[in-house]
């Protein structure tokens, strides 16, 4: 399992399915030996939720293995029933499928998943911080479900900020929590982006700040940085049209490159240290297709800042289709 996963992290995909059906072969023969150990279906099933992670980053589908991860996890509760890993390995199969499912499966039929899944592991143990973790990721999941069908998603987001934020006072160094307090703020920031530009800024700087620190604790989660570039996207449009010397203090910045006559420097910025933290992402994985998504969508972002002030556009343009093509390549 730890070879697949450092195979599927490195974007070598073949060599990681391979390496995970070898390790859901040797947890079958596990269990046919200890068909009462409830730690055998635990890896049993982390085995098919990483699958699943891995076929959500490729955009395949995850079906097949998420029927497996249920399974694994029915298992689990079997042998052990008051346990949260069986209620937490159903929720994290639920979250990881929504962007790849196939016909017939709505989005709100596996958020409803999640949160019932989620529940379940609150109550088997209300203290474990991975319950309130999936508890928080859960609420996150419905709140872009409300985003996308127009409805106020922001009550779901404070739900799962509270949730995480009290995680971390106690579990400083929980990577996942960092990382997704960091994903709860930038939901925020957009959220609020048409009603205050300012408390959309506030929050979006939130998130850079939890992403710096999720990275932090693991320089090689690419998840932390790929999101990074997400977040420089949403601050394009926050950008005021006349330019000005940038006022973006919370976030971290590399030295900039000359800036000439006119442009606007709170855009240039935003592309620099964009421009940084795609580098970071392709060398962690060059196949990582979110590294090659998301700085697309800053570049096009910049496009419509830059087109605002009446500056150029070239650049940008040129980036943005140039990565773009690569995601192409890689899906």
């Amino acid at each position: 399992l730890e070879r697949a996963l450092q195979a599927r992290d490195g974007g070598r995909y073949p060599e990681a399915e391979k390496e995970f059906a070898e390790a859901v072969r040797r947890y079958k023969e596990a269990a046919k030996v200890g068909p009462s150990d409830a730690r055998i279906y635990e890896g049993l099933a982390e085995s098919w939720v990483r699958q699943v992670e891995m076929a959500a980053l490729r955009g395949q589908s995850a079906e097949a293995a998420y029927e497996q991860a249920l399974a694994a996890s029915a298992k689990i509760s079997a042998a052990e029933p008051r346990a949260v890993s069986g209620p937490l390995k159903k929720a994290f199969a639920a979250l990881l499928t929504v962007g790849v499912m196939g016909s017939g499966r709505s989005t709100a039929e596996r958020v409803k998943a999640c949160l019932s899944s989620a529940q379940e592991a609150q109550a088997n143990q209300p203290d474990d911080p991975y319950a309130r973790y999936t508890a928080a990721v859960c609420r996150l999941l419905a709140a872009e479900n409300a985003q996308k069908e127009g409805r106020d998603a922001e009550p779901l987001l404070r739900e799962a900020v509270g949730l995480l934020e009290g995680v971390l006072r106690n579990h400083e160094s929980f990577l996942w929590a960092q990382n997704d307090l960091a994903s709860a703020y930038c939901l925020l920031g957009q959220e609020q982006s048409q009603r205050s530009p300012t408390l959309a800024r506030t929050a979006l700087e939130n998130s850079l700040k939890y992403f710096t620190k999720a990275s932090s604790l693991d320089p090689t989660f690419i998840n932390a940085v790929a999101n990074s570039l997400n977040v420089y996207a949403e601050l394009m449009p926050l950008v005021p049209n006349k330019p000005a010397v940038s006022d973006f203090r919370a976030i971290p910045t590399v030295s900039l490159l000359p800036v000439k006559k006119n442009e606007n420097r709170q855009v240039q910025e935003l592309l620099v240290n964009a421009q940084k933290t795609f580098n970071t992402c392709v060398k962690l994985n060059p196949r990582f297709s979110l590294c090659y998504i998301n700085y697309a969508t800053v570049q096009a972002k910049a496009l419509e800042a830059l087109e605002r002030t009446g500056q150029d556009i070239g650049l940008p343009l040129l980036r943005a289709q140039e990565h773009l093509m690569r995601t192409r390549e890689l899906t």
